[in-house]
């Protein structure tokens, strides 16, 4: 315990040039950077972003208007050498004088001032396999943990085994580095060869500088050294409220509503029925009490009339002689919507090209087995079939199209969107991310918001699905689309064989996680304030919530105040669950009269 305030929780994240978006808004997937946004986001820490290409460290980095810290924890990841006219005199200021934390990751430490608060001295940045191995392992940074720290014990490789289809990018490198350092002043709490990997120095009480070293490239592709950073950051800070995602799994389904089933030759099958939909999906779910993400396109390409129709108003006889009646279709969809087992997503507006008319076009006017069985004229936000993006006026209307469209058809607007053919556009103006976040969507394979586009796209779930660290989103089987449905519905419930022990929770819970505002005010008494906004955090105007409150050495049980009511909340090894009751807008978590850790 320590007679002394507690810091704000907000997260100053420093990089050097990571970040190729000059505008600060989309976050590109492929680097350390991406992956650090990607976990603050999921873990609901809140962070600013400074970057020293285009940034210079001063006073008012670290400080308000009041003259007080504006963060609890640096979370440093810019190579110094590479901007050397920066002043890292800011930073030491920040540690030392204005009692802010500090973690520093891999070979980004070379400069005295940092290796001063580290309390390490760097030599130089290695070729080495050897593992990385706990030496205090009962320190709060590492209690619990592997050994080794890099091990490639993964929950979804038994998913995997099982025939999830977890989407996931593996991507281990095993020609590993190793930054070598010399202690001086810090405490060693893991090491890779007999060389210091992970230390922490205590500043003064309570104040922490802690180095994660390893190859700052694939450290984070293990989970116990994203763990390591967890509580590195809690720690930094003094406590953390965090959200935690294991064995949590979202469903998602493509394609009702889609016109390319009744039109291309490869994906042709008869739209579901409301017997198939009950009998198939409702069934199922409600029995196994899951919910499944349905990505729905409202608009139907109609041949005849050469335009964009309400899918769920159409029943005819396609030209392969099968009946298709989406009306029946979207009755069971609202059944499912009544009885709580679907959620309704944009899986854009039709899932087809906008230029249908354009060589070598038209498509209106093509048999069946020419140009209407190219699978490029199905592909919405990027012109596969012309091998050019789709300009971003058009990606927009489209999604505006389609989220009003999916208002009108079942009063629900959705909140995520997922890309017909996972096909986008991506190149700055013509972004498919950046245009769904401007548009208000909040996830497509990754965070989006008003504040960044993190991409992830077109892989669903992003690096860390299926992890402690993010939910897994995984498409349904037979197919992941209403396509295996129709032909082998049987197919289906094997997803509940595969998830046993997992949690089923909607896209708009996961969604509602990652926009919660939360605010930790400084003072001489822990005081959080969360806030669901009526958009992003819809779900939980009439859902609890439940997070991770982290005080590092804490144990036992404590009187935490929610929204001014009494819970007892046991912690263990340093982590307690609170609940917060349904309700938009600001809620309280605090522990009167509490030191601070």
């Amino acid at each position: 315990m320590l007679a002394a305030d507690f810091r704000p929780n907000r997260i100053l994240l420093v990089i050097g040039d990571q970040w190729d978006d000059p505008a600060g808004f989309l976050v590109r997937e492929g680097s350390e950077f991406h992956e650090l946004v990607s976990l603050l986001k999921n873990w609901g820490v809140p962070f600013d972003i400074v970057r020293l290409d285009q940034q210079r460290l001063d006073r008012n980095t670290f400080l308000g208007i009041d003259g007080r810290p504006l963060y609890g924890a640096v979370l440093w990841d810019a190579d110094p050498t590479e901007f050397p006219d920066q002043n890292l005199k800011w930073l030491a200021d920040a540690v030392e004088k204005w009692n802010i934390g500090l973690v520093a990751l891999s070979n980004r430490i070379h400069h005295p001032i940092l290796e001063s608060l580290l309390g390490v001295r760097y030599r130089g940045y290695y070729r080495l396999s050897a593992a990385i191995v706990p030496k205090l392992p009962e320190d709060y940074l590492l209690h619990g943990l592997p050994d080794p720290l890099d091990t490639n014990d993964d929950p979804r490789t038994d998913l995997t085994a099982k025939g999830v289809d977890t989407k996931i990018p593996w991507r281990f490198d095993f020609s590993k580095k190793r930054v070598l350092v010399d202690e001086v002043s810090a405490k060693v709490l893991a090491t890779q060869g007999g060389v210091p990997q992970i230390t922490d120095r205590e500043v003064r009480p309570g104040v922490h500088a802690l180095w994660i070293g390893s190859e700052y490239s694939a450290f984070l592709h293990y989970q116990a050294l994203r763990t390591v950073l967890r509580r590195a950051l809690a720690l930094a800070v003094g406590y953390q409220l965090h959200r935690e995602w294991s064995r949590q799994a979202v469903l998602v389904m493509d394609d009702p509503g889609s016109a390319a089933n009744a039109w291309l030759e490869s994906w042709h099958y008869a739209a579901l029925t409301q017997e198939q939909i009950e009998k198939y999906l409702i069934a199922p779910l409600e029995k196994n009490h899951a919910v499944l993400s349905l990505n729905i396109c409202p608009g139907f390409v109609d041949q005849k009339l050469r335009t964009i129709v309400p899918s769920f108003q159409q029943v005819f006889t396609d030209e392969f002689g099968t009946r298709q009646d989406y009306v029946s279709t979207r009755r069971g969809i609202e059944e499912g919507l009544k009885r709580g087992v679907f959620e309704i997503e944009s899986h854009g507006w039709t899932h087809m090209q906008p230029d249908l008319d354009s060589p070598p076009g038209p498509w209106y006017d093509s048999p069946l087995y020419e140009e209407k069985a190219e699978i490029g004229w199905y592909r919405e936000f990027a012109d596969t079939r012309r091998e050019k993006e789709i300009p971003a006026a058009v990606q927009r209307l489209h999604l505006e199209r389609s989220r009003e469209w999916l208002i009108h058809e079942f009063g629900v607007e959705p909140l995520s969107f997922a890309p017909g053919g996972s096909a986008v556009s991506k190149s700055g103006p013509n972004n498919t991310t950046v245009i769904a976040a401007r548009v208000g969507f909040g996830w497509s394979g990754d965070y989006l918001g008003p504040d960044l586009a993190v991409e992830a796209l077109p892989v669903y779930g992003g690096e860390f699905g299926g992890t402690s660290d993010a939910p897994l989103v995984v498409w349904v089987p037979p197919d992941g689309h209403d396509r295996g449905i129709s032909q082998h519905p049987e197919g289906f419930p094997i997803i509940f064989e595969q998830l046993q022990g997992w949690r089923s929770m909607g896209m708009n819970e996961y969604i509602a996680y990652l926009h919660a505002g939360v605010l930790g005010t400084p003072g001489p008494a822990l005081a959080i304030t969360l806030t669901y906004d009526a958009h992003y955090c819809r779900f939980f105007g009439d859902h609890p919530s439940q997070w991770e409150l982290e005080l590092p050495g804490t144990s036992g049980t404590e009187r935490v105040e929610v929204d001014g009511k009494a819970q007892r909340v046991t912690f263990q090894k340093g982590v307690g669950i609170v609940t917060v009751p349904p309700g938009l807008g600001p809620h309280s978590i605090s522990i009167p009269g509490a030191d601070a850790h």
